[in-house]
């Protein structure tokens, strides 16, 4: 099988795990003994398995059926997720930040794989559930080779379908340069930063530009995405999204505006994908985010290529 090609990997779902220092419990999940854990984390890496935990039971059926998980509801969804993914089977990336900091590793499971139990040599007795991958199919990335898909790598989640990187895995995975650049190439996340560094570098009014960050960016305020003073010193607000449905979004941007933040804020930002002509309301000015994206492919390309390992 050409786990390359490009048919294979657009019809198959992606999947996400992260193999964590939380692995290693007893039968009351509790940690146990974090070298361990971490030594047998690293014995998984090499040799390409996808291990899930959340508690030990020796006996296959019972290891695999989410109701045995009555301490943690997490732990009885997380189950049901992993056996849809045994059946349906696709390709999968795993992040193990505690034993390979800057590293993802992605390959293919093959549908209706059977439930394993798996033990590594560090505790010969002890039985994680999971599986292995294709040797064939495997890939390391790093942060160089695919930033794009370290940018889309879940927050928190043990394990997961992984939509939201799909685009992401394809170009990195396929090694997929592609010519002609759309929005859709980029997680929202590098949005988010694009949007940041036209702020910052396009602004046509170079008074406003932004000079510095006061916050990190997105996920810290439910609707605005960035925030900063431009060069002038005065406050500068924005919220980025890539979606054709927007309705209320910039009433939510106001509202931040005029009820969470200084009154000194002077400027406010909307990156959005509305096709139809829309007109700057109430002080916030309307950007269209193909027209930023069109910017940096007239300017400074080069930069595009690197945001996706290129």
């Amino acid at each position: 099988m050409n786990f390359r090609d490009q048919n294979l990997v657009n019809k198959n779902k992606l999947f996400f795990v992260r193999h964590n220092i939380n692995f290693y419990t007893d039968e009351n999940y509790t940690k146990i003994d974090k070298h361990r854990t971490e030594q047998a984390l690293t014995e998984a890496w090499n040799k390409n398995f996808v291990l899930i935990d959340y508690g030990e039971f020796k006996d296959i059926e019972t290891a695999y059926n989410p109701a045995s998980y009555k301490i943690s509801k997490s732990a009885q969804s997380c189950i049901v997720r992993f056996n849809n993914f045994l059946t349906e089977g696709g390709f999968i990336v795993i992040a193990s930040s505690a034993t390979n900091p800057g590293q993802l590793k992605a390959g293919w499971v093959a549908p209706n794989t059977k439930p394993r139990l798996i033990s590594t040599e560090i505790n010969e007795t002890y039985c994680f559930k999971g599986v292995e991958l294709t040797p064939s199919s495997i890939e390391i990335f790093d942060i160089s080779t695919a930033p794009g898909l370290f940018s889309a790598i879940p927050r928190q989640l043990t394990f997961c379908e992984w939509g939201s990187g799909k685009r992401q895995f394809e170009l990195s995975y396929l090694k997929i340069k592609p010519s002609d650049l759309k929005i859709t190439d980029f997680h929202h996340r590098q949005l988010e930063v694009l949007c940041m560094e036209y702020l910052r570098t396009f602004l046509p009014d170079e008074k406003n530009r932004l000079s510095k960050l006061m916050m990190p960016i997105g996920g810290s305020l439910a609707n605005v995405d960035i925030v900063g003073i431009d060069v002038s010193g005065n406050e500068i607000l924005a919220q980025v999204t890539f979606h054709e449905e927007e309705a209320g979004k910039i009433d939510k941007l106001l509202s931040a505006i005029t009820s969470n933040l200084s009154k000194q804020i002077r400027n406010g930002y909307y990156f959005g994908n509305i096709k139809a002509d829309h007109k700057n309301n109430d002080g916030i000015c309307y950007v269209n985010i193909n027209e930023v994206l069109d910017m940096f492919v007239k300017n400074e390309k080069s930069y595009l290529y690197k945001m996706l390992g290129f």
